[in-house]
């Protein structure tokens, strides 16, 4: 299993915005609301940090409960890392 010890969650004002009853993201749309880059959010995948699903080609979902206990797990106060060349 892959050591998740360098992965951390985003930080800022939208860390904890609340979910309005979704059950699962894109990954551009976690992007998106939380303040990081898609590439930030593939890295945590690859590592085994965030768990995610891939439907159909092109299409990466990350559910809202796996979502919402990776936030729960990381400090609040960490930077998020950069990530180069981060696939799905």
């Amino acid at each position: 299993m892959p050591s998740n010890k360098n992965v951390r969650a985003p930080r800022g004002p939208n860390r904890a915005r609340p979910s309005a009853g979704r059950v699962a993201w894109r990954v551009r749309e976690l992007a998106d609301s939380y303040g990081c880059a898609a590439a930030t959010i593939y890295s945590w995948i690859q590592a085994g940090a965030l768990p995610a699903s891939q439907p159909s080609k092109g299409l990466v979902l990350v559910m809202d409960a796996d979502w919402r206990r990776f936030l729960a797990s990381r400090p609040a106060s960490s930077a998020t890392p950069t990530v180069v060349n981060a696939t799905a």
